[in-house]
């Protein structure tokens, strides 16, 4: 069935879409969610007895369109399918809206993009642990023109990717060691996906961890640690982080300079097994308690004054500021972070939080 999204992209007749469609899928729901209306009328229709008719034409359209339109196929000689005015409009394909139901399905964070054509979308990125993304393409092209396009994309993009296809297909050996050598990896979304008949896309039972071996594969290379230039009077106050995942943060200075760091990048990388160090953690709790840690927690303890020690380090020499970024307060009894902090909104920890409050 994903080989026929080829046959109607980047649109198609709803009647053809009807006809191919229907008997997989409850084709209400299908053309509500994935099809658009476009301003224009087919000249003609599939012939639906392609199977059997022997002059395997289309069936050109004739009569009123735009009241009783009649698909007439031209070697009888007479129009023999009678059609609604609706069968003849033309339909694009909801491209934001199918790619987004790819991207949950498959587990990736949807991201839609086309890239330099409108057979190539960036569809999102999968987050690889620990820390890393790719970006995860969909090619709506096939064989012959996917051999060359992928060879252009593999040049364009700095970093390994991954892209789906509709259909598996096999491509010339040279072109799969190449990939194999750049690391990229290529799916076929009719070995891993089903679209159930209420149109819900969903994984296979063979494929719920397609990732697996990708995110074990990926190991995150050491790099020296990030160091800011800030300018003359530059203080904790003018610093703002937001966690954007359990493994990057996004940080501002001045509400100007804004850059984005995993935690390898910020110094805070086990150099034994380039797990996330206590540093981070104890900067991930920060942002989740919103920027404050008092007494009574649990987490305020002697352990945390030695991790605190190691962090302040760590925070002074990113940032080239000597001053303590998270001193006592007497007043609040607590540790308030001068700079500005915030969470991962889809984080465990923060949503831990948000049930104890």
């Amino acid at each position: 069935m994903w080989h026929k999204f080829l046959w109607f992209y980047p649109k198609g007749v709803l009647y053809n879409w009807r006809n191919e469609f229907a008997g997989t899928v409850d084709f209400d729901l299908f053309s509500k969610r994935f099809l658009t209306p476009i301003d224009d009328i087919a000249s003609s229709v599939f012939c639906p007895d392609k199977a059997k008719c022997s002059h395997s034409c289309d069936r050109n359209i004739m009569g009123d369109r735009k009241k009783a339109p009649e698909g007439a196929c031209l070697k009888m000689l007479k129009p023999d399918l009678i059609l609604a005015p609706a069968d003849i409009i033309v339909c694009k394909l909801n491209a934001s809206e199918f790619h987004k139901a790819i991207a949950l399905a498959i587990g990736i964070e949807p991201y839609d993009d086309r890239n330099d054509d409108v057979y190539t979308w960036q569809i999102g990125s999968l987050q690889l642990k620990p820390g890393k993304r790719r970006k995860v393409f969909l090619s709506y092209r096939q064989e012959g023109p996917f051999t060359r396009e992928i060879a252009e994309l593999a040049l364009s993009e700095k970093e390994p990717f991954i892209i789906f296809t509709f259909y598996h297909y096999d491509l010339p050996r040279e072109t799969e060691r190449a990939l194999s050598n750049s690391q990229i990896s290529r799916f076929s979304l009719d070995e891993i996906l089903e679209i159930t008949n209420d149109c819900q896309l969903k994984l296979l039972p063979s494929c719920s961890d397609i990732w697996g071996d990708i995110a074990d594969f990926v190991k995150i290379e050491e790099k020296k640690q990030y160091r800011f230039n800030l300018p003359s009077g530059t203080d904790w106050e003018d610093v703002s982080i937001h966690f954007l995942d359990k493994h990057s943060i996004s940080i501002t200075v001045g509400g100007k300079e804004k850059v984005e760091l995993l935690y390898n990048e910020m110094g805070m990388a086990d150099k034994r097994n380039t797990k996330p160090t206590k540093d981070w953690h104890l900067l991930e709790t920060l942002a989740a308690s919103g920027g404050s840690l008092s007494w009574k927690s649990t987490k305020a303890n002697q352990t945390f004054q030695q991790q605190k020690h190691r962090l302040i380090e760590r925070l002074c020499s990113i940032f080239g500021l000597k001053s303590d970024p998270i001193p006592w307060d007497s007043e609040a009894k607590a540790y308030i972070c001068r700079f500005k902090i915030s969470p991962d909104t889809k984080s465990t920890i923060y949503h831990s939080r948000l049930r104890a409050d």
